[in-house]
């Protein structure tokens, strides 16, 4: 995932996580991440307020898509 913020708040915010970061254009980071399940990153991407872009897996894309869409019914 690329999350568009610098990798200093990224580490901050994935402190307590198994995650690799590097610097990505632009002054965002990459951070490729080792999940168990997904939910447990929402309140980290929530913390940073910021944009990202899960490039893969696509399976994971598609379960943020659905989330995302349930919580704009609400």
């Amino acid at each position: 995932m690329t999350i568009d913020a610098p990798m200093t708040e990224v580490a901050d915010a994935f402190a307590h996580e198994d995650v690799d970061l590097t610097a990505a254009a632009g002054g965002g980071t990459r951070a490729v991440l080792m999940l168990d399940s997904w939910q447990w990153l929402l309140p980290r991407l929530a913390f940073l307020d910021v944009d990202f872009r899960v490039e893969e897996p696509a399976e994971f894309r598609e379960v943020l898509r659905r989330f995302g869409a349930r919580l704009g019914r609400q």
